[in-house]
């Protein structure tokens, strides 16, 4: 299999040929895992049976799968709809979250975007950063995740929250507002 394969290849040939879809696994595993901590602070094994119920959800569903549209948006709203059922039905976590900022990447990618300096501080906000999104809600949280830690477009977003592009740039003005917020009361 090439790299220059597209995922919605894939696709679309895992509907003639199952064994395909080892492919997409191994392109989205890692990506998937860190999205389900990102979200839900489990530990491994729980994030692992989450992960399997998405994979074996998208196996099952592969021929709705429309080869024109997005394959990673498809994939990560099935994993957001899992993630969300899950928490329905186990009520298990929001113990905390999980952000890896290390890498500052989160810090850039929004900095980029807003002129405010509390976003423009660097690393030795990583801890206030991490406090504050465990206490925006959790619509603005998914939204912040998907897009900067993610690093999904607007249309994959739209895509996998189900709601107008207008309604994520709305949304994710909104989330950096109330992140912001967060942050000016944690660094109190």
């Amino acid at each position: 299999m090439s790299e220059k394969t597209t995922d919605e290849q894939i696709a679309a040939q895992v509907q003639v040929i199952p064994e395909m879809f080892g492919f997409l696994i191994d392109r989205y595993e890692e990506k998937l895992d860190r999205y389900i901590q990102r979200q839900t602070n489990l530990s491994q094994d729980l994030r692992n049976d989450i992960l399997q119920d998405v994979f074996v959800k998208s196996y099952q569903n592969i021929a709705s799968f429309d080869p024109n549209m997005s394959f990673n948006s498809w994939i990560y709203r099935i994993c957001h709809n899992t993630i969300i059922n899950d928490w329905k039905k186990n009520k298990r976590y929001r113990t905390g979250i999980s952000f890896d900022l290390e890498t500052n990447t989160f810090l850039q990618n929004i900095a980029a975007e807003e002129s405010a300096d509390v976003f423009a501080q660097g690393n030795h906000l990583q801890k206030q950063i991490q406090e504050a999104l465990e206490n925006i809600s959790e619509k603005y949280r998914t939204i912040l995740i998907l897009r900067y830690f993610e690093e999904l477009s607007y249309d994959e977003i739209s895509d996998v929250l189900r709601i107008p592009s207008g309604t994520v740039a709305t949304n994710l003005s909104r989330a950096k507002k109330a992140l912001e917020k967060q942050l000016l009361v944690t660094q109190k």
